[in-house]
């Protein structure tokens, strides 16, 4: 099933939600050290240096999400390529 272009990713909103009630034991938190988000369009990877514990939350209501911001983006080879390649001029030895 083909997907629709991610596009240029500003930010992502990371949550952990608890199965398990309130009053009940739960785990403390999760360690994201890092997250990716690839595009399969553009073939760009948008590279998140997170590095910070996440907080699971027990309420479906409740939306508490860490905002990370992309450290860096990863173009597409080929993409990276063409645009070195662009605007010189090609000369083919035909024989």
């Amino acid at each position: 099933m083909p997907s629709p272009p991610v596009g240029e990713v500003k930010a992502a909103y990371l949550g952990l939600l608890s199965a398990k009630s309130a009053e009940s034991q739960s785990i403390d938190a999760w360690f994201c050290q890092s997250l990716e988000i690839a595009d399969p369009v553009s073939k760009d990877t948008f590279v998140f240096e997170v590095n910070k514990n996440i907080q699971p939350f027990p309420d479906l209501q409740v939306r508490s999400a860490l905002k990370a911001i992309p450290s860096r983006k990863i173009e597409d080879v080929s993409k990276q390529y063409l645009q070195q390649i662009k605007g010189k001029s090609l000369l083919i030895d035909a024989p």
